[in-house]
């Protein structure tokens, strides 16, 4: 790390995930700590993606360096509005989707289980993503009742939001989820599909858009939406972030990344 901080070049630090607060091994928590306060101290420029790291990592910031960017997340909108014939791989009948890696720090293994063995064949909790999960939670999700798709293209995603009965968010809420700001809950925005989420940061800040429960409530949620008539699509929120948007906001940082190695910080 040292070597990369003193090449003189401008440094900007951006902060997608608190991995600080992620269960890791106390040797790999320590090297971390002692990266990321050094990055944080000398760095031109930090950008990050929630308001959790902004006030976590805004802390640690010298006197006298620019205070953290705030740069969320955000979507094509028009990309994920765009009518999409509903893919092969899509069970048949009413389907709650979940869309994103499946990793432990962040699936609720437990609760997806629970969830599906409450539908009782009224509907199929689908997840769509690259599958990061143990031998053993993988077995699990399959003996009740879950459908594993594993990765799927870029431009296949849209399909799976569009036609789905419902959007889901079995999340673990922890310190670590708590820091991170989801790109699904753009995506999910975007195509207007009912969505139910533990209360994780994002969405249990997105007020009427997201019905948040945890625990045997989300179960519930889950179980009347697919037994009721399925919803139709709302539109998505003007105030939606784009990403053309963010990528403005995110080249005035790197513009003061610049300003702060020619001045002399780097």
């Amino acid at each position: 790390m040292a070597p990369l901080l003193d090449a003189g070049l401008p440094v900007l630090y951006d902060v997608t995930d608190d991995w600080l607060a992620a269960d890791r091994p106390p040797a790999e928590r320590e090297r971390l700590r002692r990266d990321e306060s050094a990055v944080l101290t000398r760095a031109g420029a930090v950008t990050v993606c929630s308001p959790t790291l902004a006030a976590s990592k805004g802390a640690e910031r010298p006197a006298g360096a620019s205070p953290v960017t705030l740069v969320t997340n955000g979507v094509d909108v028009e990309r994920y509005r765009a009518p999409a014939p509903r893919p092969h791989d899509l069970p048949p009948g009413r389907t709650a989707v979940y869309v994103g890696t499946l990793h432990s720090d962040r699936l609720d293994v437990d609760l997806c289980v629970t969830t599906s063995e409450a539908m009782d064949g009224d509907g199929t909790l689908v997840l769509v993503g690259p599958v990061a999960l143990g031998t053993d939670d993988v077995r699990r999700l399959h003996e009740a009742g879950v459908v594993l798709l594993g990765p799927r293209p870029r431009d296949a995603v849209p399909a799976y939001l569009q036609h789905a009965d419902l959007l889901v968010v079995p999340h673990v809420v922890d310190a670590f989820t708590d820091s991170l700001d989801p790109i699904k809950l753009y995506e999910y925005l975007a195509v207007g599909r009912p969505v139910v989420s533990t209360p994780v940061a994002g969405f249990r800040d997105a007020g009427q858009s997201v019905d948040v429960a945890k625990g045997d409530d989300f179960a519930d949620a889950v179980v009347a939406a697919v037994q009721g008539p399925r919803a139709a699509s709302v539109a998505a929120p003007d105030d939606l972030p784009t990403w053309d948007r963010q990528a403005a906001l995110f080249r005035t940082a790197l513009d003061g990344a610049r300003s702060a190695t020619s001045g002399g910080q780097v």
